[in-house]
C-alpha cells in the first residue's frame, strides 16, 4: 500500500529527532545531571506544599488575632493612624485572600480622614521568590477621599499633607502589584484658595495592571451632570518608572462626551477667557523615547472665547475638527485637519487643513519654519481679525485693506534669527483675490492666478475674468472694471532697486480693450522711472475722464467727464516714458506722454445748456492738453464741417475751451439750437414755439472759460434763404422768408425779415435790449386766406381784406401782444349786430397780457358789439366769457360763459347762418374750455315763428346733460335734460301756458319720430285762458317704444288718468288707455271751454284706443278701441250747434224743432237727467254703439243707437224717445214720427 507524501515526511522528521536525543543521553554526565535536577524540583514542590498547608490550617484561621499588628504596620506605611473593623481570610484558588472591612484612616486630630468600605488583597506566591509581599490583586471598594487646598495653597489628601518627601519604594511596590482595582470611589475636591464650591467626582472606577515594564490603566468617573458627562481615561506606559521621561514610551486615550466648559471655570484656569461653551473631546497621545504626539478631536458648540485681553469675544455656534501636535528634541509641529468654525452671525470657516513646522538650526539660534494651508478664505480671516491677538500694525493693515478671496496650495517658508528675517519664500494659487486700496496702496478684486516669490524676486501670473483694479496713486477715479485680464510679470531685486518687467498685459473691459508691455524701476527715491507702451483696440469716450491722472487739473477733468458723453475710440496708442517726477513731461527732453486715437460716433457737450455736437468722426490727442479735430459732425440735425474743440493746457490756471465750426442744414434745427442754448433764456424763449422749413447756414464760435462758464462768449450768424416760418402755432406760415438773424450769448437781432402771410406781404423787425425782446410786424390779410386757416363758422360769410399791425414785447418769458385792425375792406352779410359794409370801420383789438409766468389774459374787443375775456394758467385754458350787447363780461368760476343781452333776438334769422355743428379749422387751437353757462336775456325772442316775451333763460351743463332755468311770461320753472340714449326730461314747472294758435301750428308741422323719457309736473297748466289744473306725466323709452306709465290731469272738478304705449319706427303704433271722472260735470265742461252746456252732474268716461301713428296726432282711419259712458244727476242746457260730437249725442237741443206737437214747456230749456250710460266701439275711425245709449230723465227716457264717422264727422243715429206723459198723455198721442225728428236733431251741427 502506497503512503501519502505528507505522512512520510512527518515520520522521517520524528525519526531524526529521536535519533539525536539518543546520542545526547549517551554522553557521560548528562544523565546524572538530569537525575539531580529532578530531585531538586521534587524538594521545592514538597516545601511549597508544606507552606501552603501551614497557611491554610495554621496561619489564616487565626488571622483576626493579628489585627493589631496589621493596623500598626498599615499606620506606619500610611503615616496616619489606621483602624480596621474586621479581618477575614479565604482562599482564591491556590492563593490566600485577605479581606479588610471598614478601614478608617484618621488625621492628626483623630478624626476620620477617609474610609474604605472593603479592602481585598490576594497574595501572590512570587512573594516567596522576591522575599517581600507581592499581590496578584489589590482591591479597594467604596473609598471616600477628601482632597483640599487651603487658602495658603497647601494640599492635603485625607488630612495628610502632600508637601513632605514621598517614599519612592512604596510607589514602586504599588506598581509591582499584578492588579489594582478601585471601585465605587468618591473624590471630593475642596479648593479654599479659589473659594470655589466643593467638586464631587462620584462612581470613580480605577484599574491598574502591571506586567513587568508594561503598565496599563483605566479611570472612569462621573462629575456633576450639569458640568460634564462621564470621564473615561485609558492608557499604558512601557519602561521603568525610575527612568526619565525621555526614556519612557506609552499611549493615552481620553474621552469626554459632554462638558460645560464655562462651568469648570470655578476649578480650572483656562489659558483664554471662556465665558460660555460646551462640547465633546477625544484625545489620543503617544510618547516614545522622549518624542511625543497628541491628537484631539473636538466638537464644541455655543462657544464664547476671548483670545486676548484687548480683543472682543468670538461667539462661535460650533467648532469641529482634529488638532495634531508633535515634538522632538529640535522640532515642533502643529497641524489641523478639517477644522471648521461657524460663528453665531453666520460666518463660516470651511473645513481646512493646515500645518506649521518649526526646526532649530543646529549650532545656531536661528529657527526655520514652514507653513502650508489647504485653503484660506481671506474675507473670513479679515472679519475674524478683530478677535485675534494680532499686533497693532497687522490689525491696522487688515482693517484698511480688508482682503478677500481664496488662497489654495499655500506654502511658505522662512528663517528667523531673533527679529531678523533672513530668508523667506511664498508660493500659492489664488482665486477671486481682492484687496481694498488705501492711500497710495493699490487694490483690486476678482483676480485669479499664481505667485511665486522669494527675498530675491518673484513671478506673478494672472488670468482673471470679471475683475477690478484700483490705482489711487495714479487716478482720482481709481476704480477700473475689467471683463478679462491676463498678466505675466516678474521682478528682481538688483543693486539699482526693484526692477519690474511687464512681459504681457492684455485687458478688456467696458471702458477699453488693449495690450501693454513695459518696465518700471523703483530705486527707493521718488516715484520711479517707467517705460510703458500700450495699444488701445477700442475705447469708450464716456470713460476718458476716468483715466486722467492726478496731474490733470480738476476743472479740465470735470469738463471731459461732462463734455464727452458718447463715442467709440479705436486705433489708439499710449506712450509713457521717463521719470515720473517730471510727469506730464512739458519739456520733451524729460520724457514722453501722449495718447492718440481715432473716434467715431462721438458726442461732445461742450458747455452746459448748449446743444451738443453729435456723430463726430475725429482725431483725438491727449497730452499736456486736448485737441479734437472733427471732419464730420451733426448739430441738432445740421451737418458740421471743420469743427475744432481744443483745451490747450490741462494744468493752466484759467483753462479756455475753444469751439469753432460751420453748420449747414434745416432751419428748424437752428431754431431749436437757439431755443435750447442759453441765448434762448436771454431772449425769453423767443423761438420756442416757432416752426420752419427750408435750409440755412450758421457760422459759430464759442470761447468757454471752464472756471467761469457764465462768461462764455458766443458769436453766430444765421441766414434764412426762402424759408417757410410759422412764428406762433395758432397762426399760419409766413412763406418766402429771407433775412439774417444774429445771435450772441445774450441777444438776438434782425434788421428786416420779409415774407408773405395771410395772402399779403409781411415785414418783421426784431431787436433785444437787456432782458426784453421787441418784435414789430405789419401786413395785409385776406379774409379768404384767414378763413382757410381758421375755419370759423361765420368767417366764410365775410369777404375782402384788411391791414393789421402787431407789437410783441417779451420779457422774463412773458409776452405782451397787441394786434389791431380797423377791418376796412371787409364786408359782412350777417344779421345784426354783425352786419357791415366794406367801407365801414369796425375796430378789432386783441390784447394778450401775462401778469406772471403762470397766467395769461386775452381781451378781445369788437367795436361796441361785444367783448370777450379769456384767462389761461399753467398752459391750460382756465375760464372765459363772451358778452354780446349790454351783457356784463363777468367771468364764471370755471369754464366758458356766454351772455347775451339785446332788445331782440331773431333766432330764425341766425338759423340760416349757423350750421348745425361747427368745427375748428386745421390750424386753429380752440380753447378746450367746458361750457359753464349760456344766459339769454331779451324782451322778445323770435324762434320757430313764435315770439317769447320777457325771456330770462339760463342753461348750465351737467355731466349727463343740462340744467335749465326757465323764466318767461309763458312758463316758469326748472328742468333737467339728460342726453344719454334717447334723452330724459324731468322737472317741475310752476306754470305753463299753451297758446291755442301755437298748438294749431304745431299740429301742421312734421310729426315727431321720437320723444324723450319724461318725469314732469306742472302746477298750473293753461291752454289759452282755460285753467286745466295740475299735470303729472311719467314716460320712458323701452326697446323702441315710448311707454306712458302715468298721465294725470287733476282739478277740483275732475281728473283724467291715462297710460299707453307709442311704438315708433317705420310703422308707428299708439295705444292709449284713459279714464275721465267728473265730480261736477257742469263745471268741468265749462273749464274745458264748452260753456255752460250742462249743469251739475257726475260722469265717468273710460276706454282704450289705438291707431297707427305718433301719440301727438290721431290717425282716424286706423283708430280702433272701445269706450264706456256713465253720467248722473245733471241737466243739459240749451246748446249752440257744433259744440261737439259727444255732447251732440247727449243733448236734445233741436228736439223741439223736430216735433209736430208743442213740447217747449218740457224741453226748450234743456233736459234734466237721472243717469246716462252706454258703451261705444270704434273700428277704423267709425264709432258705433254696442248697445243703445240710454238717458233716463224725469221727463222722458231716450235711447240712441247708430254710428259716427269721426274722420268725415257724419252720423247715422236712431233715437227713441219715451216721454213721461202723466197728465199730458193726450199730447204724447199726437206725436208724429218721433224717430225721424230725433234723427234730424242729432244730425244738426
Amino acid at each position: 500500500m502506497t503512503e501519502q507524501p505528507g505522512i512520510t515526511e512527518t515520520r522521517r522528521a520524528a525519526y531524526y529527532r529521536l535519533r539525536g536525543l539518543r546520542r545526547l543521553l549517551a554522553v557521560r554526565g548528562v544523565l546524572a545531571g538530569l537525575r539531580a535536577l529532578g530531585w531538586l524540583l521534587f524538594a521545592v514542590w514538597l516545601a511549597f506544599v508544606g507552606m501552603q498547608l501551614a497557611l491554610r490550617y495554621v496561619v489564616l484561621p487565626r488571622v483576626a488575632d493579628y489585627r493589631p499588628d496589621i493596623e500598626r504596620l498599615a499606620s506606619k506605611a500610611v503615616g496616619q493612624p489606621v483602624r480596621i473593623g474586621s479581618i477575614d481570610a479565604r482562599w482564591r484558588g491556590l492563593n490566600p485572600d485577605l479581606i479588610l472591612d471598614d478601614v478608617v484612616v484618621e488625621d492628626g486630630r483623630g478624626v476620620p480622614a477617609f474610609t474604605l468600605r472593603r479592602v481585598e488583597s490576594v497574595l501572590s506566591w512570587q512573594s516567596v521568590l522576591r522575599w517581600r509581599p507581592m499581590l496578584s490583586l489589590l482591591s479597594f471598594e467604596g473609598p471616600v477621599l477628601h482632597v483640599r487646598r487651603g487658602a495658603d495653597g497647601k494640599i492635603t489628601v485625607a488630612g495628610m499633607s502632600t508637601e513632605g518627601e514621598s517614599d519612592p519604594a512604596f510607589a514602586r511596590w504599588v506598581l509591582e502589584q499584578r492588579r489594582i482595582r478601585i471601585s465605587d470611589a468618591t473624590v471630593v475636591w475642596d479648593d479654599r484658595m479659589r473659594q470655589a464650591p466643593p467638586l464631587v467626582l462620584e462612581d470613580l472606577q480605577l484599574a491598574l495592571d502591571n506586567r513587568g515594564r508594561l503598565h496599563r490603566f483605566g479611570i472612569s468617573a462621573a462629575p456633576p451632570s450639569v458640568l460634564a458627562a462621564r470621564l473615561d481615561i485609558r492608557g499604558e506606559v512601557r519602561g521603568d518608572l525610575d527612568d526619565v521621561l525621555e526614556h519612557l514610551s506609552g499611549k493615552i486615550f481620553v474621552e469626554l462626551d459632554y462638558a460645560d466648559l464655562a462651568g469648570w471655570r470655578a476649578w480650572v484656569d483656562y489659558p483664554v477667557h471662556l465665558p460660555q461653551g460646551r462640547g465633546a473631546v477625544r484625545v489620543w497621545g503617544d510618547l516614545d523615547d522622549g518624542e511625543g504626539r497628541l491628537i484631539a478631536d473636538l466638537a464644541l458648540e455655543e462657544l464664547q472665547i476671548r483670545l486676548g485681553r484687548k480683543v472682543p469675544e468670538l461667539d462661535l455656534a460650533s467648532m469641529r475638527g482634529r488638532l495634531e501636535g508633535s515634538y522632538a528634541a529640535d522640532r515642533w509641529s502643529v497641524a489641523g485637519r478639517k477644522i471648521e468654525l461657524l460663528t453665531r452671525d453666520g460666518l463660516r470657516v470651511a473645513p481646512t487643513d493646515f500645518q506649521v513646522d518649526l526646526r532649530q538650526i543646529s549650532r545656531s539660534t536661528a529657527v526655520a519654519g514652514t507653513a502650508s494651508v489647504s485653503m484660506v478664505d481671506l474675507a473670513v480671516l479679515s472679519r475674524l481679525a478683530s478677535h485675534l491677538p494680532l499686533d497693532t500694525d497687522s490689525r491696522r493693515l487688515l482693517e484698511r485693506h480688508r482682503p478677500q478671496g481664496r488662497l489654495t496650495e499655500f506654502k511658505a517658508g522662512w528663517t528667523l534669527d531673533g527679529e531678523t528675517l533672513s530668508k523667506y519664500s511664498l508660493k500659492s494659487s489664488f482665486a477671486d483675490l481682492g484687496i481694498v486700496a488705501d492711500g497710495y496702496f493699490p487694490g483690486g478684486k476678482g483676480f485669479s492666478g499664481k505667485v511665486d516669490l522669494t527675498e530675491k524676486g518673484g513671478d506673478l501670473s494672472v488670468d482673471a475674468g470679471r475683475s477690478g483694479l484700483s490705482l489711487p496713486a495714479i487716478f482720482p477715479e481709481p476704480d477700473i472694471s475689467l471683463d478679462a485680464l491676463k498678466l505675466r510679470a516678474n521682478w528682481r531685486q538688483t543693486t539699482a532697486g526693484v526692477d519690474v518687467r511687464l512681459e504681457k498685459l492684455e485687458f478688456a473691459g467696458a471702458d477699453a480693450a488693449g495690450s501693454a508691455r513695459g518696465s518700471y524701476l523703483y530705486s527707493g527715491n521718488g516715484p520711479g522711472r517707467i517705460d510703458l507702451t500700450a495699444n488701445i483696440d477700442r475705447g469708450d469716450g464716456r470713460a476718458v475722464w476716468r483715466y486722467m491722472p492726478h496731474a490733470v487739473n480738476a476743472d479740465a477733468r470735470n469738463w471731459i467727464r461732462r463734455g464727452i458723453t458718447a463715442g467709440h475710440g479705436y486705433d489708439g496708442r499710449l506712450v509713457l516714458k521717463g521719470d515720473l517726477k517730471d510727469f506730464p513731461f512739458r519739456d520733451p527732453a524729460t520724457g514722453t506722454f501722449i495718447v492718440t486715437a481715432k473716434a467715431r460716433g462721438a458726442r461732445v457737450d461742450y458747455a452746459t445748456g448748449w446743444p451738443v455736437i453729435e456723430d463726430i468722426e475725429a482725431d483725438m490727442s491727449f497730452g499736456v492738453g486736448m485737441k479734437i479735430q472733427a471732419s464730420l459732425g451733426r448739430l441738432m440735425g445740421a451737418q458740421l464741417s471743420a469743427v475744432t474743440v481744443e483745451l490747450p493746457d490741462f494744468e493752466s490756471f484759467d483753462e479756455m475751451l475753444l469751439v469753432r465750426g460751420v453748420a449747414q442744414g434745416p432751419t428748424p434745427e437752428f431754431l431749436r439750437f437757439i431755443d435750447r442754448s442759453p441765448v434762448g433764456d436771454s431772449i425769453d424763449r423767443f423761438t420756442e414755439g416757432m416752426k420752419a422749413s427750408g435750409n440755412g447756414r450758421l457760422d459759430l464760435a464759442l470761447d468757454l472759460p471752464l472756471r467761469r462758464l457764465h462768461q462764455t462768449k458766443v458769436r453766430g450768424d444765421y441766414r434764412f434763404i426762402n424759408n417757410r416760418v410759422q412764428p406762433v402755432p395758432a397762426l399760419p406760415e409766413i412763406t418766402e422768408v429771407n433775412g439774417q438773424l444774429a445771435i450772441t450769448e445774450s441777444s438776438v437781432t434782425a434788421q428786416e425779415i420779409t415774407g408773405k402771410g395771410f395772402g399779403g406781404p409781411v415785414r418783421v423787425q426784431v431787436r433785444s435790449a437787456g432782458d426784453k425782446v421787441a418784435v414789430q410786424a405789419t401786413g395785409q390779410a385776406s379774409i379768404v386766406e384767414v378763413s382757410k386757416f381758421f375755419g370759423w363758422p361765420l368767417i366764410n360769410h365775410l369777404s375782402g381784406q384788411a391791414g393789421w399791425k402787431a407789437d410783441i414785447g417779451i420779457r422774463k418769458r412773458n409776452a405782451d401782444v397787441v394786434v389791431e385792425s380797423d377791418l376796412i375792406g371787409v364786408s359782412s352779410p350777417l344779421p345784426d349786430p354783425l352786419n357791415k359794409t366794406a367801407n365801414t370801420p369796425l375796430p378789432l383789438r386783441i390784447e394778450r397780457t401775462a401778469p406772471d409766468s403762470t397766467r395769461e389774459q386775452y381781451r378781445i374787443t369788437l367795436g361796441r358789439i361785444g367783448q370777450g375775456l379769456v384767462l389761461r394758467r399753467n398752459d391750460l385754458w382756465e375760464r372765459a366769457v363772451l358778452a354780446v350787447g349790454d351783457a356784463e363780461p363777468r367771468l364764471p368760476e370755471r369754464g366758458l360763459a356766454v351772455r347775451v343781452t339785446t332788445p331782440r333776438i331773431d333766432a330764425d334769422a341766425w338759423r340760416n347762418f349757423l350750421p348745425e355743428q361747427t368745427n375748428a379749422g386745421a390750424g386753429s387751437e380752440a380753447p378746450a374750455l367746458p361750457l359753464s353757462v349760456v344766459a339769454l336775456r331779451t324782451p322778445q325772442l323770435h324762434f320757430m315763428g313764435r315770439d317769447y316775451h320777457q325771456v330770462d333763460l339760463a342753461l348750465r351743463p351737467r355731466d349727463d346733460g343740462w340744467q335749465i332755468g326757465l323764466n318767461t311770461r309763458e312758463a316758469l320753472g326748472d328742468l333737467v335734460w339728460k342726453s344719454a340714449g334717447e334723452g330724459w326730461l324731468e322737472g317741475n314747472l310752476k306754470r305753463l301756458t299753451i297758446n291755442p294758435s301755437t298748438a294749431a301750428a304745431d299740429t301742421g308741422s312734421s310729426p315727431l319720430d321720437s320723444l324723450p323719457g319724461m318725469n314732469l309736473s306742472v302746477d298750473d297748466l293753461r291752454i289759452g285762458e282755460r285753467a286745466l289744473g295740475k299735470l303729472e306725466l311719467k314716460a320712458r323709452n323701452d326697446r323702441g317704444a315710448w311707454v306712458l306709465d302715468n298721465l294725470q290731469l287733476q282739478n277740483p272738478d275732475g281728473r283724467l288718468k291715462g297710460r299707453g304705449v307709442w311704438v315708433h319706427g317705420s310703422r308707428p303704433q299708439t295705444r292709449l288707455d284713459f279714464e275721465l271722472t267728473a265730480a261736477n260735470l257742469g263745471q268741468l265742461v265749462s273749464r274745458l271751454g264748452y260753456g255752460e252746456v250742462i249743469r251739475r252732474g257726475t260722469a265717468r268716461l273710460a276706454g282704450d284706443l289705438q291707431w297707427a301713428g305718433p301719440l301727438t296726432v290721431i290717425h282716424y282711419p286706423s283708430l280702433t278701441g272701445q269706450m264706456s259712458v256713465e253720467a248722473g244727476k245733471g241737466q243739459f242746457n240749451k246748446l249752440e250747434p257744433g259744440v261737439g260730437k259727444l255732447l251732440g249725442l247727449l243733448s236734445l237741443q233741436a228736439l223741439p224743432r223736430r216735433l209736430t206737437l208743442d213740447f217747449r214747456d218740457i224741453f226748450s230749456e234743456g233736459l234734466a237727467f237721472d243717469s246716462v250710460d252706454g258703451q261705444l266701439n270704434v273700428r277704423r275711425g267709425i264709432m258705433r254703439t254696442v248697445k243703445p245709449l240710454r238717458i233716463k230723465a224725469p221727463a222722458a227716457e231716450i235711447e240712441l243707437a247708430g254710428e259716427t264717422d269721426l274722420k268725415a264727422e257724419t252720423q247715422d243715429l236712431r233715437v227713441v224717445v219715451r216721454p213721461e206723459l202723466g197728465t199730458v198723455a193726450a199730447v204724447g198721442a199726437a206725436l208724429v214720427n218721433p224717430v225721424a225728428g230725433a234723427a234730424t236733431l242729432i244730425a244738426s251741427r
